[in-house]
């Protein structure tokens, strides 16, 4: 009998579905300010926000945020971790993100990716929102500091 709980358990977790989206776009977004600007707003759009900062190095352009955990509403909002056997969704519960900056031909461009987990410890896809939201706060901030 123990088996055959076993058998059933593991057919149940094999009806379960991943993640149905594709990844968010990894182009970079031009921004209308100096590498140095964009910089400077996004270490103040990330402190307001209380990203943690695990990881930056201004000479690569690279900042890497430590891991942070989020809120249900968040966690559906900013990724698809599939569902289990019924159909309800697996919500992410936290994730880390990195931020990218450069300049190519006199434009700087920067680029946010984020990567979302679950309790169900399932790789779960951005839908994009998370790093569409951080990228437009840094630009307007960066572009109007720059005026």
């Amino acid at each position: 009998m123990k088996h055959a709980w076993i058998v059933l358990l593991l057919a149940m977790a094999a009806c379960a579905s991943g993640p149905s989206i594709e990844p968010p776009s990894t182009e970079m977004v031009p921004v209308d300010a100096s590498v140095d600007q964009v910089w400077k707003s996004a270490i103040e759009v990330f402190a307001e926000r209380t990203h943690l900062i695990a990881n930056l190095e201004k000479v690569s352009g690279l900042i890497a945020s430590d891991f942070m955990t989020v809120n249900s509403t968040d966690g559906h909002n900013w990724a698809d971790c599939g569902t289990d056997i019924v159909g309800d969704y697996f919500v992410a519960t936290g994730g880390r993100f990195n931020f990218r900056v450069s300049e190519d031909t006199g434009t700087t461009r920067i680029k946010v990716t984020a990567r979302w987990s679950s309790k169900a410890e399932r790789g779960c896809i951005s839908k994009g929102t998370f790093e569409d939201e951080l990228e437009t706060a840094v630009r307007v901030r960066a572009q109007a500091a720059s005026r």
